[in-house]
């Protein structure tokens, strides 16, 4: 049996434009021989390559640092950046994630996301956030158990949860240094 190719996957649209634009791109077709879905595609590549956010110097980042194929790890990589605007139910949910941070990312500065557990928890994480919601006063840390169950039912190892805390460090030994000359009785003037 011959496989069969999968399609690419593609996203419908739906927008309006004044007569002027759309004779604007049915003259690019005939002029470029693309199809109208390939010049708007083509020009809103052409534009996002240009917006950028931050700092302009060693921090500027596009759309292609947000990017990932799983839905799941572009929505954390954006709610985690504070230089995007939020709405008042991704702000919760960004509370949510970092208060679980170590199911979705690999390090404590919430940089890497962690692909392989958000791909098994973003399709219930309306679940996981609601049973959060309802239950954080009584228990902080039962939908931490629930995500946890999600994983291992995936077939992943996860980690001990939650994470126990680490003692504080032992404050420094005082240094012993053996007593010197007085040197207010040694001044040489």
């Amino acid at each position: 049996m011959k496989e069969q190719k999968r399609g690419a996957k593609t996203e419908s649209l739906s927008l309006r434009i004044d007569p002027k634009t759309k004779f604007i791109l049915e003259f690019m077709v005939r002029v470029t021989g693309f199809r109208i879905t390939d010049l708007i595609e083509r020009a809103i590549k052409d534009y996002a390559e240009k917006t950028t956010i931050g700092d302009g110097f060693n921090d500027q980042r596009n759309w292609m640092h947000y990017w990932h194929p799983e839905d799941g790890v572009r929505t954390v990589k954006i709610l985690l950046d504070n230089d995007l605007r939020t709405t008042f139910e991704e702000d919760e949910l960004r509370e949510f994630i970092k208060t679980h941070r170590d199911f979705f990312f690999s390090d404590n500065e919430m940089k890497r996301p962690t692909s392989a557990f958000i791909e098994v928890l973003w399709p219930k994480i309306s679940e996981f956030l609601e049973h959060w919601r309802d239950n954080k006063a009584a228990n902080r840390w039962e939908t931490g158990t629930l995500m946890m169950q999600a994983i291992k039912s995936a077939g992943m190892q996860g980690f001990d949860w939650p994470r126990k805390s680490k003692p504080a460090p032992a404050p420094p030994a005082p240094s012993r240094t053996p007593p010197g000359p007085d040197l207010d009785d040694e001044i040489p003037f």
